[in-house]
This record gives C-alpha cells, sequence and structure tokens, in this order.
C-alpha cells in the first residue's frame, strides 16, 4: 500500500540519520501497529473537530512499562511528495529528541495513514514515536 510505502521510506530515512550520528535503530512493530488508533484519532479530529476517544491513551499506558513513557510526533500532510515529509518531520524540536535518544532503551515505531477524499484530495497523517526510560 502507499502507506507501507511512506513508512519504509521515512524508516530509512530515520535509520541513516541515526546511524550517521552512531546510534543504531530498533523499530517495534507491534508499536508501530498499535499508532493506527492514534492517527485515526487525529483525523477524526482534523475533519470534524471533535477530539477522538481516550482508546489510545489507554493502550499505550498498558503498553508502557512502569519506567518507559511514550513519546509520539504527529504531523499531517496534504500531498503525497514523501520527499518533503521527512525535512518537515525532522524539523521539529520533539523529533530532534527522538532522534538523539539513546539506542540501547528507546524502540522507535512509524505509522502513515492515507485519507483519500474526493477531487483528488488527500489528508496523510505520518506518527513518528518511541518508547524509552523516564529520564
Amino acid at each position: 500500500t502507499i502507506e507501507e510505502s511512506i513508512e519504509h521510506r521515512l524508516a530509512g530515512i530515520l535509520q541513516a540519520h541515526r546511524e550517521a550520528a552512531g546510534l543504531s535503530t530498533r523499530f517495534d512493530d507491534h508499536l508501530s501497529q498499535l499508532l493506527q488508533v492514534a492517527l485515526v484519532n487525529c483525523e477524526l479530529e482534523r475533519a470534524t473537530g471533535v477530539a477522538g476517544s481516550s482508546t489510545f491513551e489507554d493502550i499505550m499506558r498498558r503498553y508502557c512499562g512502569a519506567e518507559e513513557v511514550l513519546q509520539a510526533v504527529p504531523v499531517q500532510f496534504n500531498h503525497l511528495k514523501v520527499s518533503q515529509y521527512w525535512p518537515m518531520l525532522s524539523d521539529r524540536p520533539t523529533v530532534r529528541t527522538l532522534l538523539a535518544a539513546p539506542a540501547a532503551s528507546t524502540a522507535f515505531a512509524l505509522r502513515a495513514r492515507v485519507v483519500p477524499y474526493p477531487e483528488g484530495v488527500v489528508a496523510v497523517w505520518v506518527l513518528l514515536a518511541a518508547v524509552g526510560r523516564s529520564a
């Protein structure tokens, strides 16, 4: 799917970025799947102005260990120019913090969601997340 293509491309860029900084990168596929709930909520809120349910927060409370914290950065695009996604993502302070996280205690996850609308309009959501030990 186009979502998998976006995820694969951004994961490769993220991994290359961390390798250039001397950091290894571990991806958590299960966490990536769980992020879909958050993206559905993001688009619902964007489209209707009504905040989604607390289901994602409840899931993350059960998923994360007592000493772990989840950091997640959702970004919405209105185009399918994937080459422009990484500069927008990596320009955010929270993403820069995630990119510098220690390899041993951090697991990354990426999820993309493409929502098509009439007349070729799209809402593309990309969610980068990391779970690691709290400071």
